[in-house]
């Protein structure tokens, strides 16, 4: 089960930018974005506002989307802390361990292209 422990200092690591392997390849729609915080932190579990904070969008916009991820099973209510619903990777759904797979093979091939220099300017693999 997820836990309430987070980094002591949210880097750049922790957050969803636009430069995030998922987000690059797969756009950067707010589910996308949703995503990838939890499938970069599959221990953690998190209320809408931290949410909103690693995914770098806003409360409003990650409500909009909380119920479809439920749907699909992706994500999972785990507790409450305070008038707080935490939320977490649903471990237990096959998709997301696809999901995770598919974003390490795509850090591998980046790193590939990378080490033979072939990269555009924007670190996007060149064909």
């Amino acid at each position: 089960m997820a836990t309430d422990t987070k980094p002591e200092d949210p880097s750049d690591e922790a957050h969803v930018t636009d430069e995030h392997v998922l987000v690059s390849v797969l756009g950067d729609h707010p589910k996308t974005k949703i995503l990838a915080t939890f499938i970069g932190n599959p221990e953690m579990d998190f209320n809408v506002t931290e949410i909103a904070e690693y995914s770098n969008l806003k409360r409003d916009t990650v409500y909009k989307y909380l119920d479809t991820l439920k749907g699909w099973g992706l994500i999972e209510e785990t507790r409450r802390v305070g008038n707080s619903q935490m939320y977490a990777l649903n471990t237990e759904n096959d998709a997301n361990e696809a999901f995770a797979k598919f974003e390490w093979e795509l850090l591998t091939h980046l790193g590939d292209k990378e080490q033979a220099g072939e990269l555009d300017d924007q670190n996007n693999p060149l064909p």
